[in-house]
């Protein structure tokens, strides 16, 4: 799961990113984090990258509506979670298609239902393993799609690349 969070208080970007250590081991899942201090720095880096985008509201530069709106305009199935003291921009959510609000001080209950929500959105669009199946006997592997990163065939060798690990199979 590839999760941005863009907020400029660095001790609310902390406890998001304990909350996301916490949910990834309790669910078993892989979490790929990456944070911005303000919703301009997420645009200018923008790709089409993520499956959530965390997102507060009050920012200096780029205010969470914005960056939303910048968001949307390029992907259209990024999950957006916005994160706010501010419960009246709830309304305009709706607008971009956001899932959730989280009010701060944030709750680990609640911010993990909204995972669970977004898991549940995710699973349902796309197939998120593939399953490689090795014929000597040593079992399956099922590696992450939105991770691989090479895939190679030649003859009869196969070879994958995560970044993180390599795998090859005859």
């Amino acid at each position: 799961m590839r999760v941005a969070i863009v907020e400029d208080e660095r001790e609310n970007q902390a406890q998001i990113c304990s909350f996301l250590i916490r949910y990834e081991e309790e669910h078993q899942i892989s979490v790929s984090l990456t944070c911005y201090e303000d919703g301009i720095d997420l645009a200018e880096d923008f790709k089409n990258q993520y499956d959530i985008v965390f997102c507060d509201i009050m920012m200096n530069h780029m205010d969470g509506m914005a960056t939303a709106e910048y968001i949307r305009e390029r992907d259209s199935q990024v999950i957006i979670i916005f994160i706010t003291n501010l419960a009246e921009y709830a309304i305009r959510g709706y607008d971009v298609s956001a899932i959730g609000y989280l009010l701060k001080p944030i709750n680990y209950n609640l911010f993990s239902r909204y995972l669970d929500k977004a898991l549940n959105i995710i699973s349902q669009k796309e197939p998120t393993c593939l399953i490689v199946k090795e014929k000597r006997g040593y079992g399956n592997l099922c590696l992450a799609i939105y991770a691989i990163l090479l895939m190679k065939t030649t003859m009869f060798i196969c070879i994958w690349s995560t970044g993180l690990s390599g795998y090859i199979f005859l």
